[in-house]
């Protein structure tokens, strides 16, 4: 009856390190996997900002040429109004007015287009900061999967040498018998 009591004893130590590697090894497997996704949603992440960049930058081409093009506009209203007033166009009040509808209009395209500019060069960073979380995460994921490993294996190494005292034992107890 010892015997098999030893022998049982055996089994449940081995069952017991092949189920703490077993689940080791899993734990590994699943931390990876959750890791892997998560490095590919930031550079999922990533490529949104980089689109959404490129849409506010050309929103910005778009929005200033329409603030020139309402500038242009202006100063032609501004020609035509003094034409009908029975002015000269070439009178220094006009010349100044339509001056300054040119330069107004111009600074306000280049304020329109670098507001845009600010938006998309934000976007960029943001970008910038999900790849580098894409990288950190991918890099934390490999040591984190080798680590996991390491400890299942070493919870291995230590569960066959609880086994071979185990079985030892055994062996030592029924020599004594």
């Amino acid at each position: 009856m010892c015997v098999l009591t030893e022998v049982l004893d055996a089994v449940n130590v081995a069952a017991s390190v092949a189920t703490t590697v077993y689940s080791g090894i899993q734990n590994a497997n699943y931390q990876k996997a959750v890791g892997e996704y998560r490095t590919n949603l930031y550079k999922s992440q990533a490529q949104d900002m980089r689109t959404q960049a490129k849409e506010e930058y050309q929103k910005g081409v778009e929005e200033s040429r329409k603030v020139r093009l309402k500038s242009i506009l202006n100063m032609g209203t501004l020609s035509a109004n003094a034409a009908a007033g029975n002015l000269s166009l070439s009178s220094e009040t006009v010349q100044n007015y339509i001056g300054d509808e040119k330069f107004n209009g111009e600074l306000d395209a280049l304020t329109t287009f670098e507001n845009y500019k600010n938006r998309s060069d934000n976007y960029l960073q943001y970008a910038q900061n999900y790849y580098n979380n894409a990288a950190l995460t991918s890099f934390a994921t490999k040591q984190n999967y080798k680590s996991n490993l390491l400890s299942a294996f070493s919870n291995a190494a230590l569960g066959s040498l609880k086994l071979t005292g185990t079985i030892a034992d055994g062996i030592k107890n029924y020599k004594n018998k």
